[in-house]
Order: C-alpha cells, then sequence, then structure tokens
C-alpha cells in the first residue's frame, strides 16, 4: 500500500496546514453548505481516504488505462495524489465547483495538484464547466453529493444529463449504504456494468448516449 511512515508524514503535515487555513479563513466555511469541507483537517480521514484512492487507482488502470477522466468536485485531489505518487498511469483532469475552489487549495497546494477547470453549480439548468473543450471517454463521480442526497432518482437523470456535452460515460463510485432501494435499483437499470472498487463500494459504469 501506498501509505506507509514516510507517507504519513506528509498527509499529517497537509492535515495540519488545512486546520490553519480552516482557522485564518473561517468565513469561507461559515456557511453550511460548506462545512464538510473541514473534514480534511482529521488526518486519519485523509490517510484513510488515500488508501481508498489507491485502490480506485487500480480498479481504473485495470479497467481503461488508456481512457480520458474528468475528476468531478476535486476536493482535496486524492485520486491525483495517489496517481502522482505511482507514476500518472492514468489520465486526469481535475474540475472543481468555483464555490467550494479555495476551500481545499492548501491541500492541492501541498500536493502541487491543479484545478484545470471550475464549474458552476450542477442543479442550475445553465451548468457549465468553464473553458473544457475536450470531450472525455469519462466522467468521475466520486462520492458526489448532488447525486444521491436525495430520496429519489429523477436527480440522479437531471445531473447525468447535464455531462453530455463532455463525456461518453459517466462513472459514479459511491457506498452500497447511501443509496435507496428505488436509486439502487435505477442505477442498475442504467448501468452497462457495475464493478466493486471495495468494501461497499462499486462503480456504475453508464453510458451518456441515452440521455441526449
Amino acid at each position: 500500500m501506498l501509505v506507509d511512515k514516510k507517507l504519513e508524514v506528509v498527509i499529517d503535515k497537509a492535515s495540519e496546514d488545512h486546520l490553519y487555513y480552516v482557522m485564518k479563513h473561517k468565513e469561507l466555511f461559515a456557511d453550511p453548505m460548506h462545512l464538510s469541507t473541514v473534514q480534511y483537517m482529521n488526518a486519519k480521514n485523509m490517510r484513510n481516504q488515500i488508501k481508498f484512492n489507491e485502490l480506485l487507482y487500480k480498479r481504473l488502470l485495470s479497467f481503461d488505462r488508456e481512457g480520458i477522466y474528468l475528476d468531478i468536485g476535486v476536493g482535496p485531489a486524492f485520486l491525483e495524489f495517489v496517481n502522482n505518487q505511482l507514476g500518472k498511469k492514468l489520465h486526469l483532469s481535475t474540475v472543481e465547483w468555483e464555490e467550494q475552489v479555495d476551500h481545499f487549495k492548501c491541500v492541492r497546494d501541498s500536493w502541487k495538484v491543479n484545478v484545470d477547470y471550475e464549474c458552476n453549480d450542477i442543479l442550475k439548468d445553465d451548468f457549465k464547466i468553464h473553458n473544457c473543450e475536450t470531450y472525455y471517454d469519462y466522467v468521475l463521480l466520486q462520492r458526489f453529493f448532488p447525486v444521491y442526497k436525495t430520496s429519489g432518482t429523477k436527480r440522479i437523470d437531471d445531473v447525468l444529463t447535464k455531462f453530455t456535452p463532455y463525456a461518453k460515460t459517466a462513472i459514479i463510485i459511491e457506498s452500497d449504504t447511501n443509496w435507496t432501494k428505488a436509486q439502487w435499483k435505477h442505477l442498475l437499470a442504467i448501468s452497462r456494468e457495475r464493478i466493486k472498487v471495495f468494501g461497499s463500494f462499486n462503480m456504475f459504469i453508464i453510458d451518456l448516449e441515452q440521455y441526449k
């Protein structure tokens, strides 16, 4: 595994930097909408995320190592950090919500990961990934709140439709425990494949052509 004693020092430093960043920029985190972003002050949480993203990285390599991936809502950029540590074998570009791009900046800076594109709110009718002119093989939606923070299935379809100008395929990565029975049934219906990542986490491979 990637996380060893040497890397734990790097993770602890990034977590501590984020703690001081939150304390210094309280105004960024005062809105309840952004409160979840403070979770990365916890070094244990960061280590767990890196360990999971190493497993995801290996799963994506075995799935399609030649594909180009657009990572939506990149946050602290755990997958990109793992990719950099393990030889940049995945072709990754990053997108962050313009209202949260500064919340994780200190962590990304410490890991030397840039945000390639910014976007507005995915739930808005005029959703756009600014200045994105590349058509990707895949959009990655890992722990992507707008997809599952609802009790129905319409939100899933609405969100996926927004990505049709940007990619051929969506990959939703989430824990089974976060879906309702109706959502799970719907995901199975719209996916061409379901691939286990680890534990309760699966990747749902969804062709976006069906949403055009």
